[in-house]
């Protein structure tokens, strides 16, 4: 369609096509724009982003958890899948899952409100996230980015330039959630955000990758892409900075959190002064922008005069209508003037390097035979069972002698573990690690009497206290009463009337005595003695390859706080070498925050794998040697990647013999010190802000977080005590084998502790829990407490860890496991032969170890 010449050149006079041309906005963003979303400066928080990538034709079979909240709205949630449920494939693609904050997922038991699900006072969670990828087209000069917005509340995922519109008829992947009911256990449990199938469209997102033949037809540079995640919350009052006031509140807040705003002697720890700029230029286009402090009562600026700031400052002062600003009910007027510090936070992560196409070529699952399981009664046990096997101790007696000692060092009584007492005490507090407490309950009530007479019954200090003021006072009296009888008439009339009347009732004994004590009676009920019972069986793992995205924030901070960046810190363009603005225009939305846009740009000119593709550009751009361009890209990659892609902080890029990962963090002190050069080396770079914390970032690799152990165990027992007899710390059986096979699965939560493995026992729900075992010559109860069942772990048939960072998909079975018995007893354990671990077996002697052979297959 033809323009009128004329129509175009009074058009570009006018304040409107200043503010058009000047602002960073395409049409798309005007024609999305939302004026009820605060366009303030907010802290960027990083958050683990991980991308799982399954390739065309994989027949990798994967295990879903469902959780409570993936059916729709008035449907009974999916059942949980039976451990070593065979599993099913999964469609070819890329699933992302990223992991809220530690301070995010934290909460404390309260009492709260009948029927509310925030039992534990959690935070909530943002229900607003923004997933964008980024790919590179071959001979293409810029990326294609590609975004979806994640309404976590509704489970609804919609086009970003679709967004909000789009949001009526996108079909929900769940129930929908109050935005204030949000949290890290609205699932059912708390681990549920680390689930991808539990929380799709919530903390995760499914791409099929099904476009990329249209937008690249060419195929795609080094077939990989990038993913960048941004969260926020709609309601600023659901926001956890909200009401962060002052610098010194916001300081507050950030350290209860555990997250720390970094500096730089760049002075990007401060707010953009352009922010103010853009938003005049934005209000000249009529896109209002909501504040904090409501719509100005009497606004006589005028938003298109041609010299708005000037006539902005020179008004300092205005009514306004208080909305979402905390504390501001009762104030009348304002300082027409942004604050310098920050009081929204959006949390942001990115994955790069991550596969299109192709088959998976690094994957950190471990294998089988890296991994490990040891069974005790409690962590001496399964500390003594890793020990004995990683030292090579296989004779009995010497392995009862390593289990004593550490026993003996856990109980601090290694200094008297040569006496003659020293071999009955640790073995005394062996047995005693292994039982809990529990409250007895409620006991008699007795009757007692406060400040009753001398004897038996006179209890407390108060009672003691009143029988002395007691016996005092009658030898007063008797003085009295015979000094009296002695006195003179003309004594007594010196005194007064009272003395004189006292004096009198004295001698003719018509006052009461004073020696009666004063008797209170109150009931007491007593507890019952505390209730001790055996621990419940534990498992540790060993060569699980543990993960530190859970927990784990703070951890490359040296005051241990997740460190948080200004929107201004965040690096966007090197000078004389790239600029962001080049390769991302504006996004196609108006209803998102503007950092985003701001760390897709960064996403683009930091990506390592896309150095060769970037100095080519530029090289091109500012005619300059395409080596020396490479060089610089790829030197900006080694400070923060260093030689193995991995971004934590510390670089070994730049090392004379270069050193794996793996080798530069053997020790805290190398690592430091990695760091440090790190941190000499970017004062070099070209790059104009401060790099994001290595829990932003991930340098792709097929993810392995295990959050889940399965495991099958067969236990022999009987009702009856035949065969049991007290030994010298314990019940012992010398036939233990007596008694009912019974089989028990379960599903179990893994962490850096101890875990009760019976905690997700369905069998023993099954069975109505009438099956609660002692483990093999452990049923003894203190205080003469009689077991209902005695009996014995007879094997342990199958043991599987779970993968939550494949999100339960691979689970590793573990093959050639060892399962150990406690120290303290005599029953037997059985060696599997079979990879079923329903076989013939074979008993072992006291305190050896069984080997339990999982299936071979990999459930997922």
């Amino acid at each position: 369609m033809a323009l009128d010449p004329k129509v175009i050149r009074d058009a570009m006079v006018t304040p409107r096509w200043t503010g058009l041309v000047r602002l960073d906005a395409s049409p798309a963003v005007i024609a999305q724009w939302d004026p009820t979303l605060l366009r303030e400066c907010r802290v960027i928080v990083p958050v683990d982003v991980q991308a799982l990538y399954v390739p065309v034709g994989d027949e990798t079979p994967y295990v879903r958890l469902p959780y409570a909240l993936t059916t729709p709205d008035g449907s009974p949630p999916e059942a949980m899948p039976d451990p070593f449920a065979a599993g099913a494939t999964r469609p070819a693609g890329v699933y992302l899952h990223w992991a809220p904050p530690d301070s995010l997922l934290r909460g404390s038991l309260t009492d709260v409100n009948d029927g509310s699900r925030n039992r534990l006072g959690m935070p909530p969670l943002p229900d607003r996230w923004v997933v964008l990828r980024i790919i590179t087209p071959q001979n293409a000069t810029k990326p294609i980015v590609t975004g979806w917005v994640l309404e976590a509340d509704t489970a609804k995922a919609v086009p970003l330039a679709q967004w909000p519109a789009g949001s009526a008829t996108a079909t929900p992947a769940g129930k929908t959630i109050e935005k204030d009911q949000l949290t890290g256990t609205v699932g059912g449990s708390v681990s549920w955000v680390g689930v991808c199938d539990a929380v799709q469209n919530r903390l995760s997102l499914y791409d099929p990758l099904s476009d990329l033949a249209q937008l690249a037809p060419n195929g795609v540079v080094d077939d990989l892409a990038a993913y960048v995640v941004a969260g926020w919350w709609s309601d600023p009052k659901l926001d956890p900075l909200y009401g962060a006031e002052t610098d010194f509140s916001l300081s507050v807040r950030l350290g209860d959190l555990g997250w720390r705003l970094m500096d730089d002697q760049e002075n990007g720890d401060k707010i953009d002064p352009n922010r103010k700029i853009q938003g005049v230029l934005r209000d000249s286009l009529g896109l209002k922008t909501a504040s904090r402090y409501g719509s100005l009562a009497a606004d006589t600026v005028s938003r298109t005069a041609a010299e708005p700031l000037l006539q902005e400052a020179a008004t300092p002062a205005r009514p306004f209508s208080a909305t979402t600003a905390k504390l501001t009910s009762d104030a009348r007027a304002i300082i027409a003037s942004d604050p310098k510090w920050p009081r929204s936070a959006l949390l942001s992560g990115s994955v790069h390097g991550v596969p299109v196409k192709g088959l998976v070529v690094v994957d950190q699952m471990p294998s089988a035979a890296a991994v490990d399981v040891a069974l005790g009664h409690h962590g001496d046990d399964v500390a003594g069972a890793l020990a004995a096997a990683g030292l090579g101790i296989t004779d009995a007696d010497d392995r009862r002698a390593m289990e004593r000692l550490l026993s003996a060092f856990t109980g601090q009584i290694l200094p008297t573990l040569g006496t003659a007492d020293g071999a009955i005490d640790a073995d005394e507090h062996e047995h005693a690690v292994g039982f809990v407490s529990l409250p007895g309950g409620q006991g008699p009530v007795e009757r007692l009497r406060k400040g009753a007479e001398a004897g038996p019954l006179s209890i407390g200090r108060a009672a003691r206290g009143e029988q002395a003021r007691v016996n005092m006072a009658s030898i007063i009296e008797r003085g009295v009463s015979l000094s009296k009888v002695a006195a003179k008439r003309t004594s007594l009339m010196k005194g007064t009337i009272q003395d004189q009347r006292q004096s009198m009732e004295v001698f003719t004994g018509s006052t009461p005595p004073v020696t009666d004590p004063k008797v209170e009676v109150r009931e007491v009920r007593r507890s019952a003695p505390r209730y001790y019972r055996p621990l419940d069986p534990l498992v540790a793992v060993r060569g699980a390859k543990r993960s530190l995205r859970h927990g784990g924030d703070g951890r490359t901070s040296p005051d241990q706080r997740l460190q948080c960046r200004w929107p201004s810190q965040v690096p966007t363009t090197a000078n004389g070498l790239i600029d962001g603005r080049d390769y991302v225009d504006p996004l196609p939305n108006g209803s998102i925050p503007d950092e985003i846009l701001v760390l897709a740009r960064n996403a683009v000119v930091q990506d390592p794998y896309l150095v060769p593709w970037l100095a080519g550009i530029e090289s091109n751009r500012r005619q300059l040697d395409k080596q020396l361009v490479t060089n610089r890209f790829a030197a900006e990659a080694a400070i923060r990647f260093g030689a193995s892609a991995t971004y934590d902080g510390a670089t070994t890029g730049f090392l004379a013999t270069p050193a794996t990962h793996a080798a530069a963090v053997v020790s805290r002190t190398s690592f430091s010190a990695n760091v440090r050069v790190t941190d000499q080396l970017r004062r070099f770079s070209l790059f104009q802000g401060v790099d994001v914390d290595p829990v932003g970032i991930t340098a792709w690799s097929q993810p392995w977080i295990p959050l889940w152990i399965e495991w099958e165990a067969e236990i022999k027992a009987t009702a009856r005590l035949d065969g049991w007899q007290l030994a010298q710390l314990d019940l012992d059986s010398q036939d233990p084998g007596k008694g009912t096979a019974r089989s028990f699965t379960g599903r179990s939560p893994l962490h850096t502790g101890t875990e009760n493995s019976g905690g997700c026992d369905r069998g023993m729900a099954e069975s109505g829990r009438a099956a609660r075992q002692r483990q093999p010559g452990r049923n003894r109860r203190p205080h003469g407490r009689r077991t209902a069942e005695c009996g014995e772990w007879h094997r342990i048939s199958r043991c599987h860890v779970g993968n939550a960072g494949r999100f339960c998909g691979p689970s590793v079975g573990i093959a050639n496991g060892r399962a150990w018995r406690g120290p303290a007893t005599s029953a037997r354990w059985v060696r599997h032969t079979s990879d079923t671990g329903r076989c013939s077996t074979t008993t072992t002697e006291r305190n050896a170890s069984s080997e339990a052979r999982a299936a071979s297959r990999c459930l997922r």
